[in-house]
């Protein structure tokens, strides 16, 4: 009977480490702008661009970062200088950790994700390290990358509820062990 109790209290611990090991994440999204037209696109990337957010161009498999954009609207045009794109603008390139749009909050390489806006042009064989000019109907898709706060408030409190429980199954079953 002892025996049974001790390995009841192991599956109990091994499940608490479960818990542990998968709850309590945080994620990211990336949603489109609503409006596709192009006066649409032209004031929502100079919004972007006006609360300092990071914008990358996408082209097919490469992604690069459009440096001190200029966004002009009367020519519909957005001008700046295309660099490399460093190794923390990374992460969304591959959809976050493990591919399920994660990010670790404390982690440097990882929080610079909630600064990206992602310009997606397909087929622009101009797009490459150096000066750049785009029409705005060249943009096929904007998304814009923010914090997932219903995922990550349900990963959080589903991880609470489950640390509470486990702990409160460990106290049980050591009680009806050892008897105290």
């Amino acid at each position: 009977m002892l025996n049974l109790r001790k390995q009841t209290l192991r599956f109990i611990a091994g499940w608490c480490l479960m818990a542990l090991a998968t709850s309590c994440k945080n994620f990211y999204k990336a949603t489109g702008t609503p409006d596709a037209t192009l006066s649409g696109k032209t004031k929502a990337i100079d919004r972007l661009n006006m609360l300092h957010r990071y914008l990358i161009i996408r082209n097919g498999n490469n992604a690069l970062h459009i440096a001190d954009p200029v966004v002009d609207s009367h020519q519909n045009t957005l001008t700046g200088t295309l660099e490399a794109l460093p190794a923390e603008h990374r992460l969304h390139l591959v959809n976050g950790r493990k591919g399920k749009m994660r990010y670790r909050e404390f982690a440097k390489m990882d929080i610079r994700v909630l600064e990206e806006v992602h310009l997606y042009v397909p087929g622009d064989t101009d797009a490459g390290i150096g000066p750049y000019t785009i029409s705005m109907d060249k943009i096929a898709k904007i998304e814009v990358v923010e914090k997932d706060r219903a995922r990550t408030t349900s990963s959080w409190l589903l991880g609470g509820l489950g640390y509470s429980l486990a702990c409160f199954a460990i106290f049980v079953g050591a009680f009806l062990i050892y008897g105290y």
